[in-house]
């Protein structure tokens, strides 16, 4: 969204009027505007940027340059000593002091970082990145006003000398500080990371800052563009392949997998792509695995936030919700009013499709800061998948308006409204949405068939609905992934059930391999029954089980046959062992291998 628009678009939408033009640097007109409340970035930046290209790199040092490749495998220990030994030493170099103070974070060492830094920073108190690590030290320290303090300190200090700050990694803690206030994104990658770039093409953390700005958007094409360039600079840097784990999740598992592996492989101990793989381990039902990784985290980092809320998550999905509190308490005893604890916890209760859990969590997040957009479109996702649409799509549109950037918010906003031009039928307790144009054609014998279906699953399994069943059937395939992913893509799922509500492809959206319809509705209408039944708490592998063993009860003709492609995945490595059959579902390398996820 960052790059060039796309059809579903906003155009001209978050441009701070003070940018357009940035010649007009003037200090006193600056002032009066933030006076006024009229700007939001810094018309002054001017003056930084046509001071960059007269501003040298700094060189690191052979020590330096062996201190990270000591940090980026995993080293940390030994990066610490060395680190302090320079420090302590008086060398006059202010990324001495940051290293450390990076080496000390990394290890849950709050304290010990807060002294390095109030001491570094009397010795640099023109260093803005110096000051950004400092307002993470100090939150950790569990200071939030001297927090607040010091990133206020961070703005005034840029007013009052805007010169004083035209290095590139004083300019890419600009606008890291502008994201983290969630000012305009384009701006902030065209005027700070694009300029540190096109000055100094070989600057990694230029390329990692605007790829984390990318994918805060999920913009994984621009992530995808600026991580290419990362590689060629750091191709043994694991954090840029942590990147690219994140920017091909949603699209190609096997390749986001395989930049993961690589990300661990240079760092064992790398604690963002440890919590990338205990988010996939506990997504697969490998919840034994998840806490041996969350092990190996928190025994380098004992307050490590993360680690903690997804030991929280795990704590609930065994049932044992007091000490999930414990954990989450635990998780905030250091910065009490993290908003991404709670956000953390409930996302992943919603990929466990417990949606009303992970909606109380992300209000939770929203009581701690009521502005973290994350927590408040992630409850708009679970509204929606709860049937509570109206509150749902007001807080999306909320969301598009704020950020419109966020490719998935937008997406979401424009796909509403082509839903508003449905037709919209409501009997027994069942809601159809579907297209006009098809409604018409055969919108009665899916009513039918759902009828059926609630009147049959409903009596065999005891469970009575108390609330209306949902079924929204879409004939383009994008607004259907868009609809049960956020995100085009989705190739091989025909229907997805949320639990009360059932997202479908119909005919019209499907070309090389046709599917009955029928029989995609019965299977989904089963979820509905099922998860009603388990309140949501069931393995996937069971709940498909089920659907597929329902589909051949109702029509012996329905399901997946075998054939002569199936044979060959049964005879080779495709076949999925009974005890990992459930993350079958969740990162197939293709869609016929979903379907045969499903055959399995």
């Amino acid at each position: 969204m960052m790059g060039q628009p796309t059809s579903d678009e906003p155009k001209g939408q978050g441009i701070s009027p003070s940018l357009k033009s940035v010649e007009n640097i003037f200090a006193r007109r600056y002032l009066l505007l933030v006076a006024s409340g009229k700007t939001r970035l810094l018309p002054f930046i001017a003056i930084c940027l046509t001071l960059l290209n007269a501003t040298t790199s700094l060189c690191w040092s052979t020590d330096l340059d062996d201190v990270r490749q000591l940090i980026n495998s995993g080293k940390y220990e030994e990066a610490e000593a060395f680190s302090t030994e320079q420090v302590e030493s008086g060398i006059w170099n202010e990324k001495w002091p940051k290293t450390l103070i990076e080496c000390l974070l990394i290890q849950g060492k709050a304290q010990p970082a807060n002294e390095i830094y109030q001491a570094a920073i009397k010795r640099y108190p023109t260093s803005l990145s110096l000051r950004l690590m400092g307002v993470d030290v100090l939150r950790q320290c569990g200071l939030k006003d001297e927090a607040d303090a010091a990133s206020r300190q961070i703005l005034l200090l840029m007013q009052s000398a805007p010169s004083r700050y035209a290095s590139r990694d004083n300019l890419i803690a600009m606008g890291q500080y502008f994201a983290s206030q969630g000012e305009d994104a384009r701006q902030i990658l065209e005027l700070f990371y694009d300029r540190v770039r096109d000055s100094d093409p070989t600057h990694l953390g230029a390329c990692l800052a605007s790829a984390e700005l990318a994918l805060s958007k999920n913009d994984f094409k621009v992530a995808a563009e600026t991580l290419q360039r990362g590689l060629e600079i750091a191709p043994d840097d694991p954090n840029v392949h942590y990147y690219l784990a994140r920017t091909w999740a949603s699209s190609d598992g096997k390749r986001s997998g395989e930049a993961l592996n690589k990300a661990l492989q240079l760092n064992p101990r790398h604690p963002p792509s440890l919590l990338i793989k205990a988010e996939r381990a506990i997504d697969a039902e490998q919840y034994e695995a998840a806490s041996l990784v969350l092990e190996i985290i928190t025994t380098l980092n004992p307050n490590h936030q993360q680690a903690i809320a997804l030991r929280a998550v795990l704590a609930h999905l065994r049932g044992d919700f007091q000490q999930e509190e414990k954990l989450r308490q635990e998780a905030l005893k250091t910065w009490s009013t993290n908003p991404k604890v709670d956000h953390l916890i409930g996302r992943k209760l919603s990929d466990k499709y417990r949606f009303e859990e992970g909606a109380a969590y992300q209000r939770r997040a929203l009581e701690l800061d009521s502005s973290y957009l994350p927590a408040k479109f992630q409850l708009a996702q679970d509204l929606l998948r709860l049937g509570q649409d109206q509150v749902g799509w007001e807080l999306a549109k909320q969301v598009a308006n704020e950020d419109p950037y966020n490719v998935v918010a937008v997406n979401l906003l424009n796909l509403n409204r082509r839903i508003d031009q449905f037709t919209t039928v409501d009997s027994n307790g069942i809601r159809l949405r579907m297209a006009s144009d098809e409604a018409p054609i055969y919108g009665q014998e899916v009513m039918d068939l759902l009828a059926d279906a609630k009147s049959n699953l409903c009596d065999k399994y005891k469970i009575e609905p108390n609330a209306p069943i949902i079924v929204e059937i879409f004939p383009d395939q994008r607004d259907f992934a868009i609809r049960t992913f956020g995100l085009p893509g989705g190739a091989g799922f025909l229907g997805v059930c949320f639990g009360r509500v059932i997202t479908a492809n119909s005919p019209a959206s499907q070309t090389d391999n046709p599917s009955n319809w029928k029989s995609v509705l019965w299977h989904e209408f089963c979820h509905v029954v099922t998860l009603e039944k388990t309140k949501n708490r069931m393995p996937r592998w069971l709940s498909e089980g089920i659907s597929v063993y329902e589909e051949r009860q109702k029509d012996p003709s329905w399901g997946e046959k075998i054939n002569p492609v199936y044979r060959e995945m049964l005879l080779d490595e495709s076949l999925t062992p009974v005890s990992e059959l459930s993350s079958a579902f969740l990162a197939p390398p293709s869609p016929i291998h979903l379907q045969f996820a499903y055959y399995q």
